[in-house]
């Protein structure tokens, strides 16, 4: 379905009629129809509950055919087909790696830090760190390492997500899968935060330009589905609101620092 949406977007967008309020109207539908079908391949492969080997394998193979894809010589026509294929492989080998980095959650508790701290770090990597990096002086690798959003227009330019994010979905919701929290509710309010995100991205300008760290909106949606979930004892409660004002205040001394 992914590809399906990624070659009629196109097509579609030839019978638009040219006005803005149309145009913008049909890519925030079709933003959110593609982030609904993303965070439902996601939420497939959670619920797969694979063991660690058997998720080890998928992401090797998935990996192994990214990079035969990313390496080989395609000529034009074709690449027309590769470019999105690409695209859901890198989502599926991030998924499946999601999954294997899930092992480590034997506590439904200790996913709560990371939900707090990810997205901290996350602006970080997007504003300073190598995604900034990336962005300014070698924006190609950035661009194996993400995923491109089909568009109906050329109203504004594409929106990449990266596969560090499809990551994190896939860590959250297996995790929540196998320690029986609400993966399905975190999947359904992935939906309209994702693609408010995405449509900020594209058409705010001002968003646009800093980028939009996706862990804010994919860890606010997980703790707000699964916050139920969380029984901690004090010091837990002590721990986590400590480690999250130490990021917090890293962040924001090395944005003071880059002005």
């Amino acid at each position: 379905m992914l590809l399906a949406l990624w070659f009629a977007s196109p097509v579609l967008g030839r019978y638009l009629p040219r006005s803005i309020p149309v145009i913008l109207a049909a890519e925030i539908a079709l933003t959110v129809v593609w982030v609904g079908l993303v965070v439902l391949l996601v939420r497939g492969v959670a619920g797969l509950e694979l063991s660690f080997w058997r998720s080890v394998a998928s992401f090797v193979v998935t990996a192994a055919v990214g990079v035969a894809m990313n390496y080989g010589h395609f000529g034009q026509k074709l690449a027309v087909i590769i470019v999105p294929v690409y695209g859901i492989i890198v989502l599926l080998g991030a998924a499946f790696l999601g999954s294997v980095v899930s092992v480590v959650f034997r506590d439904r508790n200790i996913l709560l830090p990371i939900a707090l701290i990810a997205p901290l770090i996350d602006y970080w990597t997007v504003r300073f760190g190598p995604v900034s990096q990336a962005i300014q002086g070698r924006p190609e690798i950035l661009g194996k390492l993400s995923v491109v959003m089909p568009h109906a227009t050329a109203l504004k330019p594409l929106a990449l997500i990266g596969a560090g994010d499809f990551l994190f979905m896939s860590m959250f919701l297996t995790a929540a899968q196998r320690l029986k929290m609400s993966p399905g509710l975190t999947a359904w309010l992935w939906v309209p935060l994702i693609s408010a995100a995405m449509v900020a991205v594209v058409f705010w300008d001002a968003v646009g330009q800093l980028g939009m760290p996706g862990l804010v909106v994919i860890s606010l949606g997980f703790l707000i589905a699964n916050f139920r979930h969380f029984k901690l004892t004090r010091v837990e409660m002590a721990t986590t609101a400590g480690l999250t004002v130490v990021v917090l205040v890293a962040v924001a001394y090395i944005q003071l620092r880059a002005h």
